[in-house]
């Protein structure tokens, strides 16, 4: 759904959908969810009018999901903080929808349990890339890099999201816990 934003990308959701309920033929990555043991839906950017994209991929691929009786699991997600009113359905069926919702902040966890997840099947968690450990190839790049001794590398979004801090306070924070 790349470049699909807009009335386009909520029509090219919708001719999907239409194709997969008349067993006309859908993008690979749509057929594949049936052969699939669930579907996983990870990382930021797919629950916001922001990537409005993503959404609507996201949804395909869960509307593909489910009739075929696949798990659909969300996980480490920040949901909004901007929602439009036209994309306000869609991002509510798939929140709704969803086996499992993991988010990553309790105003996200506000907004899921507002447009009807179910406590039950939602959690707060961690970003999903919080765990993950760099493996040898990854030492070698930055060994080859001549870097002195131990460097601390952050990557960080540029506005504060639903942090309830102003601007200021979030890049302050931010560069302190790299000291």
């Amino acid at each position: 759904f790349p470049g699909a934003v807009g009335p386009r990308g909520r029509e090219r959701l919708e001719e999907v959908t239409a194709s997969l309920t008349a067993g006309r033929r859908v993008p690979d990555a749509m057929a594949a969810v049936a052969d699939a043991d669930a579907l996983v839906i990870a990382g930021g950017g797919n629950v916001s009018s922001q990537h409005p994209h993503n959404l609507y991929e996201r949804l395909a691929l869960s509307r593909a999901a489910r009739p075929a009786g696949r798990p659909v699991l969300i996980s480490s997600q920040t949901v909004g903080p901007l929602v439009l009113k036209d994309d306000r359905p869609y991002f509510s069926e798939l929140l709704a929808t969803a086996t499992a919702v993991g988010v990553r902040e309790r105003d996200s966890h506000k907004l899921a349990s507002r447009v009807g997840v179910a406590e039950d099947r939602l959690t707060l968690t961690v970003d999903d890339a919080a765990w993950l450990e760099p493996g040898d190839d990854d030492r070698a790049r930055v060994d080859a890099l001549g870097l002195p001794g131990r460097i601390v590398t952050m990557s960080l979004t540029y506005h504060t999201g639903s942090a309830s801090y102003p601007q200021a306070a979030y890049v302050s924070r931010a560069a302190a816990s790299s000291d």
